[in-house]
């Protein structure tokens, strides 16, 4: 079997998180904010994987804080997208996030060398076991994971709802950075998965949606707007469990 597999996809995983790093801080693109928040998920589902099967603990603390930050920026341009497709008398809030926005990037590009420095000290002493543990260890894993995600989402709860989707992607990362040859061996099927995280996706933009602007105690001034949004959540909600 192949070597050192997972050494080598989580290498090429830190570089592409500094490429979009760099991307971010010298062009301001959302796209690449979004990409580095995912390769930060990818590289946590992989060592979470390494935890269990190799009972020894693997962290990525060391990236948290470029996480977590860009997360709050990341928030930020999401709701501002949001207040663009709704339109109406929301200039003015628009204007505040986008004030906001400006902060935290500033503040962001200010740590940025600490980020750098800290994702080369990251990819410098991260080492992983060269052999990918045996086949049962690793179908194990992927029965457990199944098992913890239909726990949740036989309970059709909102917020386990969003745990569920949290589970799959999981899983689903670690599916990727398997070779083909183990991948044939597990009973996932990408293609429908992938097509759930989708609907998923989708519900759960509307329901943080509404979340949002209910904080904004947007209702008050803009009930109709709610309103939709919350017959498509609900919908969407439904929907999900009926097919």
């Amino acid at each position: 079997m192949k070597t050192d597999i997972l050494n080598g996809h989580l290498s090429e995983s830190l570089d592409r998180l500094e490429v979009y790093l760099q991307e971010y801080v010298e062009n301001d693109q959302e796209e690449a904010l979004h990409q580095l928040r995912v390769e930060i998920k990818k590289i946590k589902a992989v060592l979470g994987f390494a935890k269990e099967v190799f009972e020894k603990n693997y962290s990525c603390f060391k990236l948290k804080y470029l996480f977590d930050k860009a997360g709050k920026i990341r928030e930020i341009q999401i709701n501002k997208q949001l207040l663009e497709k709704i339109g109406g008398e929301t200039s003015r809030l628009f204007n505040q996030l986008t004030q906001r926005e400006n902060t935290l990037r500033n503040q962001f590009l200010k740590a940025a060398p600490r980020y750098v420095a800290n994702l080369h000290n990251f990819k410098q002493k991260l080492q992983l076991p060269p052999h990918l543990p045996e086949l049962y260890h690793i179908q194990d894993y992927f029965k457990k994971k199944e098992k913890k995600a239909e726990e949740l989402l036989i309970q059709k709860d909102r917020e386990k709802l969003h745990g569920y989707r949290i589970q799959i992607k999981k899983m689903m990362y670690v599916y990727e950075f398997l070779p083909s040859k183990i991948q044939k061996e597990l009973n996932i099927q990408p293609e429908k998965i992938n097509k759930l995280q989708k609907r998923l996706g989708k519900w759960h933009d509307t329901f943080a949606a509404i979340e949002f602007l209910t904080e904004l105690n947007f209702k008050n001034s803009n009930p109709g707007i709610m309103a939709h949004l919350k017959i498509k959540e609900q919908k969407q909600f439904e929907k999900f469990f009926a097919d």
